[in-house]
């Protein structure tokens, strides 16, 4: 099936902050054309590239990709590797000022929320792989653990990562869909209502 989907664009800190996307200060809007129905507009429940595709215009990661696959800094403006001597600990800093479309600022703490909330048993139907690198989350992710211990919140703009063992490659797992951050709480249903810090905020099929 061929979408046809109406998206709002709007003015946003964030969007100029993340790849420089830009978007007029009243809000306007935007005919794209998708050659699949996307399965939901839930960061959590990307699993498919038409998912895939439509989550990243309205939400973004510490990280993304440009049109040639390179890793370019997101909601995180730079991020430190190694720190415990092994290679197995990132620390990711936060742009300042970003704001999700909803007025609320841009927390680790909110970070922390939108990943646990992609690894917890109850968002059935997610793929939540790209986390399982992180200390705890695989076991958070089965049942067998009340939380995370390989995610750490230091104040409000940076968030610390422990692996398992040394991943070189981990940042690039926080640019994929499902590692994109929504509100901490979400304000109700995430596939329902966009609330992200991308140029989209809102999404009507046709």
């Amino acid at each position: 099936m061929r979408a046809l989907l109406g998206l709002a664009l709007v003015g946003l800190t964030a969007a100029t902050a993340c790849g420089g996307k830009r978007a007029g200060a009243g809000g306007r809007g935007l005919t794209y054309y998708e050659s699949y129905d996307p399965r939901s507009l839930d960061p959590a429940l990307s699993t498919d590239v038409p998912t895939g595709e439509m989550v990243t215009l309205a939400f973004d990661g510490l990280t993304q990709f440009d049109a040639d696959g390179r890793l370019l800094p997101g909601l995180a403006d730079r991020w430190t590797a190694g720190q415990d001597g092994r290679g197995s600990r990132y620390v990711f800093h936060l742009r300042p000022g970003v704001k999700f479309h909803d007025g609320t600022a841009l927390t680790a703490a909110a970070v922390r929320a939108s990943l646990l909330r992609v690894l917890s048993p109850v968002t059935k139907g997610g793929r939540p792989w790209p986390l399982y690198p992180i200390a705890g989350a695989e076991a958070y992710a089965a049942g067998r653990a009340a939380d995370v211990s390989g995610i750490t919140v230091l104040g409000d703009s940076s968030i610390a990562f422990t692996l398992t063992e040394p991943l070189a490659i981990f940042p690039k797992f926080l640019a994929m869909p499902v590692a994109s951050v929504v509100p901490a709480p979400p304000p109700g249903d995430p596939a329902q209502r966009l609330v992200g810090t991308a140029p989209i905020a809102r999404v009507s099929r046709e």
